[in-house]
């Protein structure tokens, strides 16, 4: 069963009970009408509708159920979807990470061998302006001799 199911076995079941809430007026009115035919037919009528209206409320609870185990199985598949979805984006946010982790490790390691340059190049600088002095105390040395 369907929604539509559904849907129609509920119609069904407001129909006959309309009609079980008029068939007292049409049966007032038979007699009324001294209609012995119609008042026969009416208190069948009476009589006939409780069992469908029992009928009429199992079909619509049947059709509600099968409706709703379509709408569980229709939510499962979208949480299967989901999952899904949710998965291939953490393996790719998982490889972005690997990758950003390796440029920084790579930025790091350049960064590193930046700054041991610069310390260098600095220990050279020092070491020249040591020679310098040096060189030029002995050659001030020389000249005043």
């Amino acid at each position: 069963m369907s929604v539509i199911d559904y849907e129609r076995c509920k119609q069904e079941l407001s129909d006959l009970k309309l009609e079980q809430r008029r068939l007292p007026d049409a049966i007032s009115s038979a007699v009324t009408a001294s209609d012995a035919m119609e008042l026969v037919r009416l208190k069948q009528r009476e009589a006939n509708l409780p069992m469908e209206i029992f009928a009429a409320e199992v079909m619509l609870r049947k059709a509600n159920v099968t409706r709703l185990k379509a709408a569980v199985a229709e939510a499962y598949n979208k949480l299967d979807g989901a999952r899904i979805n949710s998965k291939q984006i953490d393996e790719r946010s998982v490889a972005c990470i690997r990758v950003l982790d390796e440029e920084r490790a790579t930025i790091n390691a350049e960064g590193l061998a930046a700054l041991s340059a610069v310390y260098g190049i600095q220990n050279e600088i020092y070491r020249l302006n040591a020679e310098l002095t040096k060189a030029e105390r002995l050659l001030s040395g020389l000249l005043a001799a």
